[in-house]
């Protein structure tokens, strides 16, 4: 079924947009009463049981608000609030109305909808100061979870769901830090992101200390098997590029520097994208072709081509964005397609100003400096000569 776009962007200021990579299109789906009131802090598809469509989306909010977006229908549905002290660091889809998500303070739990409200079965405690948790989409019945000194964990559902007593037993694997450094040292934990790359649970991880590390839960080492560093910023967002079978990555950091690894060869860099200003929210690749889709706090969001490495094309959003997806859509004939609504907030119209006026003048080269100042330098002659 085609649908009238193919990237979806959230916003801090509530607004999630639809952009048609193919004719350049961007439209508002969701817009808030209240703009900058709760922003989109996670965009996730809803794939269960293999599902491979990419129909259906979930939207979760600074105030832990849960939405669901149908693409066929272009309409979104709030379907429950989340209940926690903290905002949610992930969600996962888990089927049949269930949901398994966690907040920044640790409060994990499997929630199901229920007369169109969110109902927690079952609780635990992941730790503090948590970034982020995924499921592993070669096997969804375990997930990870990892944040400030709070290593890399991956759970059993099945074994969550079965010891409700005892709910340690969940945790199949815990990371170990690595050994201290040649001044003994000890070494700082910050899992910013992670992704999994198979069905042996084997992870990637990157921290906000600027490392790439791997994991093999069914090696003897709890520590990783594999260590480099890239760059000296945090890194914030991991992406794997689905169409070369997983086997290469990306990642970005907080300067705005975005790379591609390979995994075979994980001391080198494939390619580095240079013009990105500011740190890089999101990374998302398309499912099939090689495609990557990046969001930074510049307020744009780029696709580039993988195999090229260069900029296809950019979507200015008017708006600090947190989070995109990246779908196999392909695009509808729809007659008021080139036709973009407007938008009349006053706070993204003084950033759209801003940013503006900040391009205009990083774009300034020295013979327009030159210029400048010798004009200014002929009205002060003219001055002095009419006194």
């Amino acid at each position: 079924m085609s649908v009238r776009f193919n990237l979806l962007a959230g916003c801090e200021s509530g607004i999630v947009k639809g952009i048609d990579t193919t004719n350049n299109g961007i439209y508002v789906i969701h817009k808030p009463a209240e703009t900058y009131a709760d922003a989109i802090t996670l965009l996730e598809w809803s794939l269960a049981n293999d599902e491979i469509d990419y129909m259906q989306a979930f939207i979760a909010t600074k105030k832990n608000n849960i939405l669901r977006f149908s693409f066929a229908k272009e309409s979104i549905q709030q379907i429950g609030t989340i209940k926690r002290a903290s905002p949610l660091k992930g969600l996962a889809y888990l089927g049949e109305d269930r949901f398994v998500t966690c907040s920044e303070n640790g409060c994990l739990s499997i929630d199901r909808i229920r007369n169109e409200s969110l109902e927690s079965e079952i609780e635990a405690n992941a730790g503090p100061d948590i970034c982020r948790l995924r499921i592993n989409p070669f096997n969804r019945t375990h997930f990870g979870t990892g944040g400030k000194e709070n290593d890399l964990k991956i759970w059993s559902i099945e074994e969550l769901m079965k010891n409700e007593k005892a709910k340690n037993k969940a945790v199949i694997f815990q990371a170990k830090n690595v050994r201290p450094n040649t001044v003994r040292l000890r070494m700082p934990v910050w899992v910013t992101d992670f992704q999994f790359l198979d069905e042996r649970n084997r992870c990637l991880v990157v921290t906000g200390h600027h490392q790439i590390r791997l994991y093999d839960p069914q090696s003897s080492a709890r520590r990783p098997v594999q260590e480099i560093e890239f760059e000296q910023c945090p890194i914030m967002s991991l992406a794997l590029l689905h169409s070369s079978n997983n086997e290469r990555f990306l990642v970005g950091n907080t300067q705005g520097e975005m790379a591609q690894f390979d995994l075979k060869h994980l001391s080198s860099i494939v390619h580095k994208y240079r013009g990105v200003i500011g740190s890089i929210r999101a990374i998302e690749t398309h499912p099939t072709l090689p495609l990557i889709a990046s969001a930074s706090i510049d307020q744009y969001v780029r696709i580039h081509d993988a195999e090229t490495h260069r900029q296809i094309s950019k979507f200015f959003l008017k708006s600090r964005l947190t989070s995109v997806l990246f779908s196999s859509h392909t695009i509808a004939n729809h007659e008021e397609q080139n036709e973009k609504p407007t938008e009349t907030n006053t706070d993204e119209i003084e950033n759209d100003e801003v940013w503006s006026q900040f391009k205009r003048k990083s774009t300034r080269g020295p013979s327009d400096r030159s210029s400048s100042s010798s004009n200014s330098k002929k009205k002060r002659k003219t001055t002095v000569l009419s006194e």
